[in-house]
């Protein structure tokens, strides 16, 4: 048994192609929700899109970027509500 296959014994995480089809629907979000970022469907758009980037910021342990993506689902959630 390899190191990789070890350190991955019953990790049940998302599988690279699942990894990778979340963070581009995650863009394709991002890249539409400026032009409806004033309606309601624009904010829950840029939320989408950011919770689908942070599973492959998680993934890949860019811990900055699950940082600031954590804090703009927190500010769009914020802007929903006011």
């Amino acid at each position: 048994m390899t190191d990789s296959m070890r350190n991955n014994a019953g990790a049940s995480g998302p599988s690279a192609l699942e990894t990778r089809l979340a963070g581009w629907l995650g863009a394709l979000c991002l890249c539409v929700a400026p032009y409806t970022i004033d309606t309601h469907q624009g904010k829950l758009c840029a939320i989408a899109g950011l919770t689908l980037l942070t599973i492959q910021a998680i993934d890949s342990k860019l811990w900055n970027l699950v940082l600031l993506n954590v804090v703009g689902i927190g500010g769009y959630t914020y802007a929903l509500y006011l």
